[in-house]
């Protein structure tokens, strides 16, 4: 944690790590995993977000990550596998 992180409120750092989530996983995403979240998982997501993805997340790098999310969906969609057919992350790819 960073001295910048250390006097976040939870709303903070969720809000920070909700910014990062989207970035990462894209808004369509995270928008179906909040609408089917329920009383039991809602707690979880809340504390994933402010803390892997509000916290430690914000100081990495998530271009490669968001490629690789990005061949994963479409190769779910088609059938295929990601190494196959998805050179995205390969090229560096962003979008």
């Amino acid at each position: 944690m960073t001295t910048e992180d250390a006097g976040l409120t939870d709303r903070e750092r969720l809000a920070q790590g909700m910014e990062v989530r989207r970035a990462v996983l894209s808004d369509a995403h995270v928008d179906v995993a909040a609408a089917s979240a329920t009383e039991f998982t809602a707690p979880w997501q809340d504390f994933i977000t402010r803390v892997a993805w509000g916290r430690s997340g914000r100081d990495r790098d998530w271009t490669a990550a968001r490629a690789r999310s990005r061949c994963s969906a479409r190769s779910s969609r088609t059938g295929t596998t990601r190494s196959s057919r998805c050179t995205c992350a390969r090229r560096g790819a962003t979008g």
